[in-house]
């Protein structure tokens, strides 16, 4: 796990509120982030933009793509880890992200930030109504046998080089033809 190109580096932050800009850039797998030492994040804000007031939080689930801006304590000069938690999203809870992960170390420093937790963050207007509005439903979906179908018009163009080292003749059998 990488963070600004690192693994595992080190920040050191004067004490005070740490602003954390937390980004999902894996392809497939969801994170969810937290604190070693159980203190709370502070969301202020997302893709969306700034919240109206900061949410307090325990963990922060982030999915491929997504980001979030938090608001980490400082003040107490202990070094906690930013983690990153087990997901039970298939097949992602396998070592080493079966248990806490370690994303980045906070070391709080003598110097003294000045500043504090805010109580609103931004003043957004109402959301129009949606009353009277037309509803439109679409459905996106894909025939469950069409991947079979191109493997199969692969195999018909390229012969056997075009699946070399894959074995997919049990799934070719349910098309009823035979290899």
């Amino acid at each position: 796990m990488l963070t600004n190109g690192a693994i595992y580096p080190q920040h050191a932050a004067p004490r005070g509120w740490l602003r954390l800009r937390l980004l999902n850039g894996c392809n497939a797998r969801s994170l969810n982030f937290a604190t070693s030492d159980n203190r709370p994040l502070y969301v202020i804000a997302s893709d969306g933009g700034l919240l109206p007031e900061p949410v307090k939080v325990s963990e922060l689930p982030v999915l491929m793509g997504e980001r979030f801006e938090v608001l980490v304590e400082v003040n107490d000069n202990k070094p906690f880890d930013l983690v990153t938690l087990p997901v039970s999203q298939m097949g992602m809870a396998i070592a080493p992200f079966d248990k806490p992960h370690p994303v980045m170390r906070i070391q709080p420093i003598a110097i003294s930030a000045s500043g504090a937790l805010p109580d609103t963050l931004s003043s957004l207007p109402a959301l129009p109504s949606l009353e009277g509005l037309t509803v439109r439903k679409l459905q996106l979906s894909m025939d469950p046998m069409l991947d079979m179908m191109g493997m199969q018009m692969l195999m018909e163009k390229y012969g056997d080089q075009a699946m070399a080292g894959m074995d997919h003749s049990q799934m070719m059998g349910h098309m009823g033809t035979a290899i």
